[in-house]
């Protein structure tokens, strides 16, 4: 059954937009570079519901053993660590009938 890593994003005060459309964007080439992922949408938040968060990433995988190899592949600890050093970091993971 597929998985979804959802990622709440909230860029820490000094982090420049061009930093966040960087990271984005290099979250999105995940989707072309590990093995098990089906797609990868982000997006800036549109509610005032999302505590300060302003934006996310959902990582729509194949299933829980694509999420463990994504989680710990190289190219994801890269990304995940760059977005870290300029946000705070909320994440998700649960499993759906699609």
């Amino acid at each position: 059954m597929p998985v979804q890593h959802i990622v709440w994003i909230k860029p820490n005060t000094a982090t420049k937009t061009s930093t966040i459309d960087d990271i984005l964007r290099q979250v999105k080439g995940l989707a072309h570079s590990i093995p098990g992922v089906l797609a990868v949408t982000t997006g800036k938040n549109s509610t005032d519901r999302a505590m300060g968060y302003t934006y996310g990433a959902i990582v729509t995988l194949k299933d829980y053993a694509a999420l463990e190899f994504y989680l710990v592949h190289p190219e994801h600890q890269q990304v995940g660590s760059l977005m870290r050093q300029h946000c705070s970091v909320l994440a998700m993971d649960y499993e759906h009938d699609g």
